[in-house]
């Protein structure tokens, strides 16, 4: 059982941790539209999966695909 300063420090961390990741994935959607718009799609390739730990306690699953790219959770 963790004290209440413990879970805030955690928290803390986790909404850091959750900011770096909007920062990273707003670079990622300027170099993927501009990678659409110049028709050079060499620096991303489509689709994206990535998966990540946090805190050792949950799994994140980042799936990127084309706008046009219909599916089903199953299908992934």
């Amino acid at each position: 059982m963790l004290s209440l300063q413990e879970q805030l420090n955690v928290a803390e961390r986790y909404v850091k941790l959750l900011e770096n990741r909007v920062q990273e994935l707003k670079a990622r959607r300027t170099a993927l539209a501009m990678s659409n718009n110049d028709g050079d799609t060499s620096r991303i390739k489509l689709p994206v999966i990535e998966l990540r730990e946090h805190l050792g306690s949950s799994l994140e699953v980042v799936l990127i695909t084309g706008l046009k790219k219909n599916f089903m959770n199953h299908d992934v």
